[in-house]
């Protein structure tokens, strides 16, 4: 679902023997995928939009955090005038298993107009933009820690308790169990899977509430009013919550 500055991608398993084919240096991200929905359905890893990423990924390996690989995606296309085409995408790896599914990876898109087009940014709903990724944490400090390395300090704060971080295409919010059932207690919080880090909320940014909650009644999806919005239950939406706001 694509959006002006970031987009949300839903992704399924259809053959998992095929794991493995494509591995650099043992790594292949089908594989963390299909590990991560053993686990649980819900938000997995979160990409950091990049438009260098040998000089990006350079300064992540920088501050101490743990990197991995380098991994590249190449898809032979057909542009819609029928020409044929190759789409390039680069990531860089940047795990911690300490932190479970609170992990990142970096992401450059080398022809970027293949996927942010216009016609694909249109949504019945009103849906704008990402303008959250919320995450539940035993300690804030785990996740503030991170990400004062990953956006830089000045980009981190305290809101209301939880932390809160600039990523540049959005925030990233951190909260403790008991403040995450606070802010969603009409909705109920997704089912956990992990003492770890995980995510469980997206926050979207639409138009016109009132078209999107036509729009949700329209098609029976459960929902409740919160502070900030109206949320999607989690059961609705593959183990996640979705929070739109105007």
């Amino acid at each position: 679902m694509m959006f002006e500055n970031n987009f949300i991608e839903v992704i399924g398993i259809d053959d998992p023997s095929k794991f493995g084919t494509g591995e650099v240096d043992g790594f292949c991200y089908g594989r963390t995928l299909g590990e991560f929905l053993d686990r649980s359905e819900g938000l997995g890893l979160l990409a950091l939009h990049s438009q260098d990423i040998d000089a990006d990924f350079a300064a992540v390996k920088a501050t101490g955090l743990p990197a991995q690989q380098r991994v590249e995606f190449r898809r032979q296309i057909t542009t819609p005038d029928g020409k044929p085409d190759e789409a390039v995408v680069s990531l860089g790896m940047i795990m911690d298993k300490e932190l479970g599914d609170a992990s990142n990876f970096l992401c450059q898109q080398h022809r970027p107009e293949f996927i942010w087009r216009k016609d694909w940014q249109n949504h019945e709903n009103g849906a704008v933009a990402v303008d959250e990724v919320v995450y539940v944490t035993p300690d804030l400090g785990l996740l503030e820690e991170r990400w004062s390395k990953l956006f830089g300090m000045d980009r981190v704060s305290r809101v209301n308790g939880g932390i809160e971080a600039d990523t540049g295409c959005g925030h990233v919010v951190a909260l403790t169990s008991a403040q995450a059932e606070a802010r969603f207690a009409a909705v109920g919080l997704p089912i956990s899977y992990t003492d770890k880090p995980h995510g469980i909320a997206l926050q979207i940014r639409v138009r016109d509430i009132a078209q999107t909650e036509k729009v949700l009644a329209e098609n029976a999806a459960k929902y409740g009013r919160t502070s900030k919005g109206i949320a999607v239950t989690p059961d609705c939406a593959g183990n996640t919550i979705i929070e739109f706001v105007q």
